[in-house]
């Protein structure tokens, strides 16, 4: 039997209690296959979601602009979720080109999506269906339990184009617009205003350690 997706209001959850990594594969989600569906050709998942934590880090000051372009994480003290933790235990405490950073992220941290996905799926907001009953190593599908958490991830996207001036709301467009999902969720208006506003981003002021992380990010994005 197919399950349906769950309307219920019990699973809103605040957005900015969810990680940016979570925001962008709930959208990236086919609801009903419960598979991720990105829209552009040679974009992974895997190393879209090492990019979207590297925009977590960047967003929580703990991976910050070093010399000549790098970037380097403040790995002492462990993050509050698990997978930040791991990602800046991947990162160390030297500084890296965003290219390393999104390899080491990328390669270090095994099913990266999955292990998101199985995190909202714990959180009730996905269900969680083996392809094969019994036996999970064959696959898993995450169909969408609650629609209201869809719809706030969605709203999250639209919110981010309307008034796209912090780095957490130019983080998620530029992610978003990475994996070929920035026309699916933003009308011709609200997508005008974030390509705008993404454009901007080169033109990072300095002086802005959180906006000179996520430039050097996306050109690393963009090569």
């Amino acid at each position: 039997m197919r399950a349906r997706p769950r309307a219920s209001g019990a699973c809103t959850i605040a957005a900015d209690a969810v990680l940016i990594t979570e925001t962008l594969l709930l959208l990236g989600l086919d609801p009903r296959r419960g598979v991720l569906a990105v829209q552009r050709r040679g974009v992974g998942m895997q190393g879209l979601s090492a990019a979207a934590l590297l925009a977590d880090l960047i967003v929580l000051d703990r991976l910050r602009p070093a010399g000549r372009g790098d970037l380097v994480a403040e790995s002492a003290v462990p993050a509050a979720h698990v997978l930040l933790t791991e990602a800046l235990q991947r990162l160390g405490t030297r500084s890296l080109t965003p290219a390393q950073a999104l390899l080491r992220v990328g390669q270090g941290i095994h099913r990266l999506p999955q292990r998101v996905l199985d995190g909202l799926a714990r959180r009730d907001l996905l269900h969680r269906i083996p392809n094969v009953r019994g036996f999970p190593a064959l696959g898993v599908r995450y169909p969408l339990r609650s629609v209201q958490a869809r719809q706030d991830a969605e709203q999250v996207a639209r919110s981010a184009a309307g008034a796209p001036t912090t780095v957490r709301s130019l983080a998620l467009l530029q992610l978003l617009d990475t994996a070929g999902l920035l026309t699916t969720f933003l009308d011709a208006g609200l997508h005008e205003r974030a390509t705008r506003a993404l454009l901007g981003i080169e033109s990072a002021d300095p002086q802005d350690p959180g906006l000179l992380a996520l430039a050097r990010l996306r050109r690393a994005l963009l090569d």
